[in-house]
């Protein structure tokens, strides 16, 4: 919710706002006795509400939590799983795919990257409304021995480790400006 002032004319966010029935009898409300994360719009005892700021969805597995459920990402050989932290259920990313080894997330573009060993190379996948997957090849020359990758979601870059050539790689999400950095790799 946003509420304007008449007197200064700014703009601030409200995050607890609470609307409460004020004909309820015992003058409590299904926010005073449930928690919502966000918003709650209370109209009695055991009628309420929970709702979230602009732009943030009610969580699909608990409706008094803003935002996607937590998960944990897991890769097989041949797909990329996704396990709910708060209930356990494992939910099928993508499968039909081969070699990962490493998994890792862009949560601000909603991106789930893995490093292929067998075919030494890094892919993408982002999903369009109706759930179809979208494939895409960030990164294919140049590694030798993939074996892990990680994201940076604030600059999109993406990271990974070749000891094929004992160096850290960096390319931008997008596939540009791949460089190697050397890697001094110690054994005892």
């Amino acid at each position: 919710a946003v509420v304007s002032t008449q007197s200064t004319g700014m703009t601030i966010g409200v995050y607890d706002l609470v609307v409460v029935n004020a004909t309820e009898p015992d003058g409590q409300s299904g926010c005073e006795v449930n928690s919502c994360e966000g918003l709650c719009f209370g109209f009695s005892a055991l009628n309420y509400k929970c709702a979230c700021e602009d732009g943030v969805e009610i969580s699909q597995s608990n409706s008094s939590r803003c935002g996607q459920d937590p998960v944990i990402l897991r890769s097989t050989r041949d797909s990329i799983i996704a396990r709910d932290i708060h209930t356990g259920v494992d939910t099928t990313v993508i499968d039909g795919i081969s070699g990962v080894v490493s998994v890792a997330y862009h949560i601000r573009k909603d991106i789930t990257v893995w490093a292929d060993s067998l075919g030494d190379k890094i892919m993408s996948v982002t999903f369009d409304d109706a759930g179809n997957a979208e494939k895409k090849e960030i990164l294919v020359h140049g590694i030798e021995s993939l074996k892990s990758v990680d994201v940076d979601y604030i600059t999109d870059k993406v990271y990974w480790l070749d000891t094929g050539t004992k160096s850290i790689g960096v390319v931008h999400l997008t596939g540009s400006y791949p460089m190697l950095l050397p890697l001094q790799i110690y054994t005892y």
